[in-house]
């Protein structure tokens, strides 16, 4: 009876050591959406010391499709660009939005991912169901980089959860989906009458196949005026927000020229833009 006990301490030992051991799940954060997800900000314009600080922190993990689905270390995007100023890199909110979530963080390994793909409609190219046909009626059927996004999606996240396990983690634990996207979809008034619809079955679909379901999902709410249906998109983005569970819109000003996330064209965020864009997404994540 005594070797019993003892066998059994030994073993209640042993367990209680390795669940100790064990590091348990790596917080991940998914940015996803379209051409102001990917980011047009002027990356010579930021703080040098402030942008190596991130990508030179050893806590912070980053993927993005420019890393070649391979897990990196957080860095701009090394493009040329004249959209009007010619810039050695461009970067999206990613690195405003990594700064407040591991300041609020300070002691945990992170891993962020950015998915995104200018020009993309909620309507085929993020569908879950994609079809040939639906990308041909929002003419996305020409482009491959623009087809079954959401499959790449999920594929990604593969990869983002054996690098967890290779880090020594048992997984990945989603804690937010931040989402940029929406202006697209304005362009024609089918999608954009079906963007709130869509919306909720993306999100439906997110937490029915990615590893977590209670994440925060948060999203800017689009302002591109110029579209001739922005304003059904908006109006789904707001109402929506007030109809789901951990789902939270970020409102924006439809003024020509707005002080809360400044553009450089009717379209895209100038830097200022995208560092205010990345910065009111990870609050509304870390409140």
């Amino acid at each position: 009876m005594k070797m019993k006990n003892a066998c059994l301490i030994l073993l209640l030992m042993a367990v209680a050591a390795g669940a100790e051991a064990s590091k348990g799940k790596l917080k991940t954060f998914l940015l996803m959406g379209q051409s102001n997800m990917a980011g047009w900000g002027d990356y010579s314009s930021l703080d040098p010391a402030w942008a190596k600080s991130l990508e030179q922190n050893e806590r912070i993990h980053f993927c993005a499709s420019g890393t070649r689905w391979e897990v990196s270390g957080l860095q701009a995007s090394r493009r040329a660009v004249e959209k009007p100023y010619k810039v050695n890199g461009t970067f999206g909110p990613e690195y405003s939005f990594i700064d407040t979530v591991a300041k609020a963080h300070p002691e945990e390994e992170l891993l962020f991912f950015k998915h995104a793909v200018g020009g993309t409609t909620l309507y085929a190219a993020w569908d879950k169901d994609w079809t040939l046909e639906k990308a041909g009626q929002v003419k996305e059927d020409k482009k491959e980089m623009k087809h079954r996004l959401y499959a790449l999606l999920l594929d990604k996240i593969k990869v983002a959860e054996a690098f967890a396990r290779q880090k020594g983690y048992d997984g990945i634990d989603i804690q937010a989906v931040a989402w940029v996207q929406g202006e697209s979809d304005a362009m024609r008034e089918f999608s954009a009458q079906a963007y709130k619809k869509n919306l909720k079955e993306f999100i439906g679909n997110l937490r029915r196949d990615l590893p977590d379901s209670d994440f925060k999902f948060v999203y800017l709410q689009v302002n591109s005026m110029k579209f001739p249906f922005i304003e059904e998109v908006r109006r789904g983005q707001a109402e929506l927000a007030g109809e789901m569970d951990q789902v939270f819109v970020i409102p924006s000003s439809t003024a020509e020229q707005p002080v809360d996330f400044p553009k450089y064209d009717q379209v895209h965020y100038n830097t200022d833009g995208v560092l205010n864009i990345g910065q009111a997404l990870a609050g509304k994540v870390c409140e």
